[in-house]
């Protein structure tokens, strides 16, 4: 026969089955799902910090690339503007300096003379010539350096002055009306275009 202590027994062993097992299984399994929710929002936030890590890194390499491209091109245009100085304010400045300098030389002015002469007498061409020279330059120290056979050529027997020369010389072929002009003016532009092949080469390459 049982006794009380047996009923109070089953009445909670009864009690502990119906209601603190649930209980703890439901709270097992709430446990379980929170463990993967919880490991679910860690993966996730895993992602998104790779997302945002990536999304960093494409961010910069774009700025970057933007601050290369701006670097360069501000590089060219400083480049351009540094050959465009040299062209302007140094080579052609010097180049005119050295052919005013050059083209006023009397040993220089009559070996054009004794060339020009000579190239117009191996031409066959027969005609009286004159000669006109810088005001800068002494007729009388050209004349000194003119070969004989090429002064006796000049219809005056010697150079003339050519008020409007500052550099070189000019010809005239009197019976054919023709004016030669080598004068520093004249030839600026040559040598600036054809003898500045190798300086552009060097310096204003592409």
């Amino acid at each position: 026969m049982e006794t009380g202590k047996d009923k109070v027994k089953k009445i909670c062993d009864v009690l502990r089955k119906e209601t603190l097992e649930p209980s703890q299984k439901q709270a097992e399994e709430m446990l379980a799902q929170a463990s993967l929710q919880a490991q679910e929002i860690i993966a996730q936030a895993h992602l998104k910090q790779q997302q945002l890590l990536i999304n960093a890194k494409e961010q910069i390499q774009k700025e970057r690339a933007i601050f290369e491209s701006s670097l360069s091109q501000t590089s060219k245009q400083v480049i351009e503007a540094l050959k465009q100085e040299i062209k302007e304010n140094i080579f052609n400045k010097e180049l005119l300096y050295l052919l005013k300098g050059e083209m006023n030389k009397p040993e220089v002015l009559s070996r054009l003379i004794n060339a020009v002469i000579g190239a117009i007498e191996k031409e066959g061409i027969e005609s009286d010539l004159s000669v006109y020279i810088p005001e800068a330059v002494p007729a009388r120290e050209i004349n000194a350096l003119l070969l004989q056979n090429i002064l006796s050529k000049l219809q005056e027997k010697s150079v003339l002055i050519g008020s409007s020369i500052h550099g070189g010389i000019e010809l005239k072929i009197h019976d054919k009306n023709i004016s030669i002009e080598i004068t520093d003016s004249s030839l600026e532009e040559l040598i600036e275009r054809y003898s500045r092949r190798d300086f552009h080469e060097i310096i204003f390459k592409k």
